[in-house]
């Protein structure tokens, strides 16, 4: 009885491995989903967000967004892996057709990411702004609130387009505030704490709006921070989109070819 050439085996070994590498890791992202899904108490997110995090909407849909890449990833390395130790068509042929769906729903994501680009930026200083204005320190808030100070300290900005965007805001209406005109986070080198390096904050607020040096205050808004560093990491980003899509084209030629290889072995007995 004819067996595989030593190219075929050769693919096979690669296949299986290759796709034993998306299982691992689809493996790991499904276990990593349930268990942020299911347990209420989650030590590193206890300063981020209150009570049970799902019940925060952009924490749950995150979670689950991990869940199902994860559990599709996991099928796709099982589809692989089982198709080349067992030299199974149907499986192989499964696993050509998943990876070629996921392919043209990519090309799809990246065409519509570059033709809808200035309107994905417009939503996302949108959806920042109304952080800023609606939602900083207000009650039941506490998670935004977190995300736009770490934001702002991490990206050293303030605001969403300027740092006067606070002084239309709910937290500078508050009594108590309106004698800053932005937050703390806001202030290079200066503790979130109340009570703290008050004479520095107040220093801080007192060079918003003013065109002479600045040695306190971050003046530039987040949302141009964030295209900035976008900008600046983007070849990071093509590089590893570029290879993603690398290893699943590869796949599917390894796919393609054991196949034909298991086809041709099967019509030979």
């Amino acid at each position: 009885m004819a067996g595989l050439s030593c190219g075929a085996k050769m693919l096979k070994f690669i296949m299986f491995f290759l796709n034993f590498i998306f299982w691992v890791i689809g493996g790991a992202m499904l276990g990593i989903g349930i268990w942020l899904a299911v347990d209420d108490d989650i030590g590193f997110l206890e300063d981020l967000i209150e009570d049970n995090p799902m019940d925060d909407p952009l924490w749950s849909a995150a979670v689950y967004t991990v869940i199902a890449i994860g559990a599709f990833v996991f099928l796709l390395g099982f589809l692989g892996c089982c198709g080349a130790c067992t030299q199974n068509s149907c499986m192989l042929c499964a696993y050509q057709i998943i990876v070629s769906i996921v392919l043209v729903a990519e090309v799809v994501c990246v065409i519509l990411m570059i033709v809808f680009k200035s309107d994905i930026g417009d939503g996302f200083e949108e959806s920042m702004l109304d952080t800023v204005i609606n939602k900083y320190e207000q009650p039941d808030q506490n998670s935004a609130t977190t995300a736009q100070n770490e934001m702002q300290r991490d990206m050293k900005c303030c605001g969403a387009k300027e740092p006067e965007d606070y002084q239309k805001s709910a937290w500078y209406n508050i009594t108590v505030n309106q004698q800053y005109k932005v937050p703390r986070s806001c202030c290079k080198g200066i503790s979130l704490e109340e009570g703290e390096d008050n004479a520095e904050y107040q220093e801080c607020n007192n060079e918003v709006g003013s065109s002479s040096s600045i040695e306190y205050l971050f003046n530039r808004g987040c949302t141009q921070q964030v295209k900035n560093w976008i900008d600046d990491n983007s070849i990071i980003f093509i590089a590893v989109v570029c290879s993603f899509i690398g290893l699943q084209i590869l796949g599917l030629i390894f796919a393609c070819c054991l196949k034909s290889s298991f086809d041709d072995l099967d019509g030979a007995v």
